[in-house]
């Protein structure tokens, strides 16, 4: 029976670590809210520290998976790649899941651009009436 080298161990590990912390990433963004009122900005710094301590943490693991993964070795670069391209797809699939589990908890905005969008569409300058004009 072959048994893996500890290197290939370590990268596997390095790997499934990374996962992890994309996971945990995208856990707290989809519990991160923002308040818009003026008082509370010392809360939304509170609300905002987990997540740039696990931001902290996913740059480390993406610079511990380059490490561990780089080589001057052809096969080591496809390797490299496989890693690099695993890790992007659990980190694109954990950001679908995020933006389709969760309702916008940051900023409303983004109803803001879809009707403005909507009135270019039909010729209409959405910044030139006023909207209380648009509701007559």
């Amino acid at each position: 029976m072959h048994r893996p080298s500890p290197a290939i161990l370590s990268r596997a590990f390095v790997l499934l670590l990374a996962a992890a912390t994309f996971g945990v990433f995208a856990w707290t963004l989809g519990d991160l809210t923002i308040d818009r009122a003026a008082d509370a900005g010392p809360a939304n710094l509170d609300a905002l520290r987990p997540f740039w301590a696990i931001g902290a943490g996913v740059w480390t693991m993406l610079t511990l998976v380059w490490w561990t993964h780089r080589s001057d070795d052809v096969g080591s670069r496809r390797r490299f790649l496989v890693a690099a391209a695993t890790v992007l797809v659990v980190a694109g699939l954990a950001r679908a899941w995020t933006i389709h589990a969760h309702a916008p908890a940051l900023s409303d905005d983004v109803y803001r651009y879809v009707a403005d969008a909507r009135a270019l569409a039909h010729g209409v300058n959405p910044y030139h009436p006023v909207p209380a004009e648009r509701l007559r």
